[in-house]
């Protein structure tokens, strides 16, 4: 059995895994959208409720992405989370191909109107890639959440309440339900026991 299929919810994708479905999304809105999620951690309809005037400062892509308070979890505060230059480098392909860059259009469109394209349709999208490569496991639009999750975890030295910050949670037992390692290392260690 696949440790994977142990942990609660949808499970996080390993590095190879994230490059393999880079590499079998068709558009350069497909792939912006799958890397943006597991490179910031945003909730889909976070992702979703961008507009191009979120990634663009000073007439160019800028190095930090806004989510507006009214499309955050809670409504409480706004999100602004920095962009790698990968995503930045993405970002800019997508744009180049976007014919009208009004400030106020969705970033990830809907090819059928002025719209942002819906939940089930990005679910859609990343359910084929997984599906076309053959992915095993509960997986999901937010496994790129968890992705995200797992790997600043681990980046900051496993302190929980850093990841806590990271994935702009209010409660620690929120982010431990996201942080898979320390389950793995569990199961790990019973199943070692013999």
């Amino acid at each position: 059995m696949d440790l994977g299929e142990l942990m609660k919810g949808c499970r996080s994708l390993t590095d190879q895994e994230i490059e393999d479905v880079f590499g079998v999304l068709t558009t350069k809105r497909d792939k912006l959208l799958f890397l943006l999620g597991i490179k910031t951690g945003l909730r889909i309809s976070e992702l979703l409720s961008l507009q191009i005037k979120d990634v663009i400062q000073h007439g160019e892509v800028g190095n930090w992405v806004t989510v507006q308070k009214k499309n955050t979890k809670g409504k409480i505060e706004s999100k602004t989370l920095p962009l790698t230059d990968r995503i930045r480098q993405v970002l800019k392909e997508y744009l180049d191909t976007v014919p009208n860059r009004e400030h106020e259009l969705p970033l990830f469109k809907s090819t059928k109107g002025r719209t942002a394209i819906t939940r089930m349709q990005a679910h859609r999208i990343l359910k084929a890639a997984f599906n076309e490569l053959k992915m095993t496991g509960n997986l999901s639009t937010h496994s790129c959440r968890k992705s995200f999750a797992k790997r600043v975890h681990t980046a900051m030295g496993e302190k929980i309440e850093y990841t806590q910050v990271a994935l702009c949670h209010r409660s620690l037992s929120s982010t431990a339900s996201y942080v898979q390692v320390n389950q793995e290392t569990v199961v790990k260690a019973i199943l070692g026991m013999g």
